[in-house]
């Protein structure tokens, strides 16, 4: 692995990278400016909404919430669900939460959501294969452990828009309510990824390069927003 020299030089506006920072600033560098330079709000959707009520109720392990109902018993799991890892990466600090991890054997496992869109599922071998969170989260076991296991899944729960029934009280009686809402159908597809060594290190200087990018980004947009002050 290439290891870079000083950081000193480098401003990050957080103090710390992350897989969704430098995903969204490697997809839409203005967005990204609004969101960690003028700190905007983060807008969620139903989508992102519904994947967090799901994860939650993985870390807790509560298998009989109503949500995991239609998957208890098809999801892998480790021992140490939303493990969260800090280290430091050519000089760059990163954070990232390993949705379950097993601490005796490094395996990583990351759990998604999503729907079909016309008929087509939203993750395949070829989409994991380009994934650049599990090279990352790999990587990230590597330097703060010293040890890896290059095996890694990602289990997606299939995800469809459906007619929630909900129980409310009212006026003493229980009344049944209907809406449209989010879903597990049952599906569960996992699957397998092999990382190579090449690939940590390759991802390793990615870090370093975003790192570089934003920080000669961010002290322009610092040294305009003075200007303008």
């Amino acid at each position: 692995m290439c290891y870079y020299g000083d950081m000193s030089e480098i401003l990050l506006p957080k103090p710390y990278l992350s897989y969704s920072a430098m995903e969204l600033w490697l997809r839409d560098k203005q967005a990204y400016r609004g969101r960690y330079y003028l700190n905007e709000p983060y807008f969620s959707t139903p989508y992102t909404e519904f994947g967090n009520l799901v994860g939650g109720a993985l870390e807790d392990r509560d298998w009989d919430h109503p949500v995991l109902a239609l998957v208890k018993g098809k999801v892998p799991q480790q021992t140490h669900p939303e493990h969260r890892i800090d280290v430091e990466i050519n000089g760059v600090p990163v954070m990232g939460f390993l949705d379950d991890f097993n601490l005796e054997t490094k395996a990583i496992e990351e759990y998604k959501t999503g729907i079909r869109n016309k008929g087509k599922a939203p993750w395949d071998r070829v989409k994991v294969r380009k994934h650049k969170q599990l090279t990352l989260y790999t990587l990230m076991v590597r330097e703060m452990y010293g040890s890896y296991d290059p095996d890694i899944q990602l289990t997606w729960m299939e995800t469809e828009w459906a007619d929630i029934d909900k129980e409310v009280e009212f006026g003493g009686q229980i009344i049944k309510e209907s809406y449209k809402g989010l879903r597990l159908t049952g599906h569960v597809e996992v699957f397998p990824r092999h990382i190579k060594e090449w690939e940590l290190d390759r991802m390793a200087d990615i870090i370093r390069d975003t790192a570089e990018e934003i920080s000669e980004d961010y002290k322009l947009w610092q040294k305009k927003s003075k200007s303008l002050s």
